[in-house]
């Protein structure tokens, strides 16, 4: 079992910094985001990891996505992908 990833607003920021810079590099289909985009994410995140905290890896930052773009989208009152 992998170690859980705490989430903390800073994070949260580099996540959507990322994904904008991705998105306006034309990293984003139709159908999500291409899986390169996943990596540059994960590479941001662990610029500032803190040690013992467990890995940000790809897979675990397109699950958060799901949790913020959700939250995203209720501030923004709009869809985002």
């Amino acid at each position: 079992m992998s170690k859980r990833c705490h989430w903390s607003a800073q994070d949260d920021c580099i996540l959507i910094e990322r994904l904008l810079t991705q998105k306006a590099a034309g990293n984003q289909a139709q159908s999500g985001w291409k899986p390169s985009v996943w990596s540059a994410v994960a590479a941001g995140l662990s610029e500032i990891a803190v040690n013992g905290q467990a890995e940000k890896t790809t897979a675990k930052c397109s699950d958060h996505w799901s949790n913020v773009r959700t939250q995203v989208s209720l501030l923004l009152n709009t869809t985002v992908n």
